[in-house]
């Protein structure tokens, strides 16, 4: 999301993939994604934030920690962190342009064995930097460890480098627990 602030997060995402993960190519999921690209067109128009004090702006790598969801919402929101941008949600979307009406198995298959998970670390290290320059993010946030879904960015500390973002941010300070 380039838009600032940032109409809707992450978290939010994450709430809006269910139509395309249980609804995938009917009619109604296309009339979600309708309403809710007015409403969020609305709200960048409108200057409307989903956050009120947007400060740092953040990707979030690994699937949603879906019973935190609320918790960290929170969290992140309360101390002006935005996250707008995700390894997970965009995985629904990077091999988009692969689908082919007229040949839609084919396509189809194409576009499912590229995505992030499929794909090697190069790849994946190469949509990252994209994304934290595109969205201008200031760092990022892992979900849970030990998931194959990991992008392994954090195995090379260098992934930052010539992009200007901090990831560690002085966002949080260890309570010791």
């Amino acid at each position: 999301m380039k838009a600032r602030p940032a109409p809707m997060t992450i978290f939010d995402a994450f709430v809006h993939l269910a139509p395309i993960v249980s609804l995938r190519g009917l009619p109604v999921a296309r009339q979600y994604y309708e309403i809710l690209l007015a409403e969020l067109q609305d709200r960048v128009q409108k200057g409307i934030g989903a956050i009120t004090n947007e400060q740092k702006r953040l990707m979030w790598d690994n699937i949603a920690v879906w019973f935190k969801l609320r918790d960290w919402s929170h969290l992140f929101a309360e101390r002006g962190c935005s996250f707008v941008a995700a390894t997970y949600t965009n995985a629904w979307a990077e091999t988009i342009h692969y689908l082919d009406e007229s040949s839609p198995f084919e396509s189809m298959a194409k576009a499912y064995n590229l995505v992030i998970l499929n794909n090697n670390l190069k790849h994946r290290l190469n949509l990252f930097r994209r994304a934290i320059r595109h969205e201008a993010t200031a760092g990022r946030r892992a979900g849970r460890k030990g998931s194959g879904y990991r992008s392994g960015h954090d195995r090379f500390p260098g992934v930052f480098r010539g992009t200007g973002q901090n990831p560690a941010g002085g966002l949080f300070r260890s309570t010791g627990s």
